[in-house]
């Protein structure tokens, strides 16, 4: 019997380095995340903040723009929330034009915009808006 294409017994290599879950190396993992969780924890405390400085610091040449909330709810990772993902908000297109054209007119060169929100594909103008940060990259190709 013929088996498809895409399995990965056909594949003998490549299955053999994919990453397991579990097996030997379970424990490891295991720990990492603890220690990630702990230091997380740790690293947040008044005092250590206070021995190593703010763990997240103010940019100035980096922004991040929500877009909408709008979200289809797929994303593992992703710390919206539910009732959040809900609304129908979405940010005009006369304002993300707005602050192209105001960092145009000063002169702003941010090193990275990104563009944020529930699911940004869910825009209704998502083109136009990716349109306009075309437009603002055109002006400062680096």
């Amino acid at each position: 019997m013929d088996k498809p294409a895409n399995s990965f017994s056909v594949m003998p290599d490549l299955q053999r380095r994919m990453p397991r879950i579990g097996g030997r190396w379970l424990w490891l993992w295991r720990l990492w995340y603890r220690v990630r969780a702990r230091w997380r924890h740790v690293r947040i405390s008044r005092w250590m903040t206070g021995l190593l400085g703010p763990q997240y610091r103010r940019s100035r040449d980096m922004i991040e723009i929500d877009i909408t909330y709008l979200c289809n709810l797929h994303c593992m990772n992703c710390n919206r929330s539910v009732t959040q993902a809900r609304e129908a908000m979405h940010m005009p297109m006369e304002m993300i034009t707005r602050f192209v054209d105001e960092s145009l007119a000063t002169g702003k060169r941010w090193r990275r915009i990104r563009v944020l929100g529930g699911e940004p594909t869910l825009h209704p103008q998502f083109e136009q808006v990716v349109s306009e940060l075309v437009r603002y990259k055109a002006s400062y190709p680096e």
